[in-house]
């Protein structure tokens, strides 16, 4: 899927949510792309993982077509 024919449906930082909403996507049989970030690995060879909370370590994005962002968001009650 191209990026300028896709719209983000979730941003965040839950595995749990993250999961659930592929998991309607799946059921309804609606193709996403999704990303991972892992927010731990930019610059920390020296100063390691001191104070950082690892339940905001992951950034979770899942993306949908343009066609389909409309039946997505009804699905997850964002609208």
């Amino acid at each position: 899927m191209w990026f300028w024919n896709r719209r983000e449906i979730y941003h965040g930082f839950s595995l749990k949510t993250q999961a659930d909403v592929r998991e309607v996507l799946k059921a309804n049989h609606i193709k996403y792309d999704y990303r991972v970030i892992n927010l731990n690995n930019k610059g920390r060879v020296r100063t390691g993982n001191l104070g950082i909370n690892n339940d905001f370590s992951l950034e979770y994005y899942i993306y949908v077509s343009k066609k389909d962002y409309e039946k997505t968001s009804h699905l997850l009650g964002y609208q």
